[in-house]
């Protein structure tokens, strides 16, 4: 029975995953995957570029170069994308007191899971990962 017992606390210990503390995300190029929940919903995956503070956004053929501002080593807001380039007078008092950003959870060696939305968010925007092919 000890033996039984033993093989099975090995068998367990060894079989998690490594999970490393996320990292900022480098420049590169990405392809963002969502949670399936999200792509039922009609969301579509997309890609990224990322050079320095510049976040270039690829849909299908529509690429747009976007500001990418950290708020810290794994969260980052786009702007035009999580919050507007241009905000009017209204959506300024709303960015005052509501920051909708990436946040990026943990990390498996190229694939950084994330959530968007607010800071304790239980329903996120969206979630999935970024999956770094550069």
């Amino acid at each position: 029975m000890k033996n039984l017992i033993g093989i099975f606390a090995f068998v367990i210990l060894t079989s998690f995953v490594v999970i490393e503390k996320p990292k900022r995300l480098q420049n590169g190029h990405y392809r963002v995957e969502l949670d399936k929940e999200y792509k039922e919903r009609g969301l579509n995956d997309y890609e990224f570029t990322l050079e320095d503070k510049k976040f270039i956004y690829k849909l299908d053929k529509k690429v747009e170069n976007l500001e990418i501002i950290w708020v810290d080593e794994n969260s980052f807001i786009v702007k035009g994308l999580t919050e507007p380039a241009i905000p009017n007078e209204t959506e300024k008092e709303i960015i005052k007191n509501t920051k909708i950003y990436f946040r990026i959870m943990n990390q498996e060696k190229n694939e950084y899971f994330f959530k968007l939305g607010e800071e304790f968010d239980k329903y996120p925007v969206y979630a999935g990962k970024f999956v770094k092919t550069e």
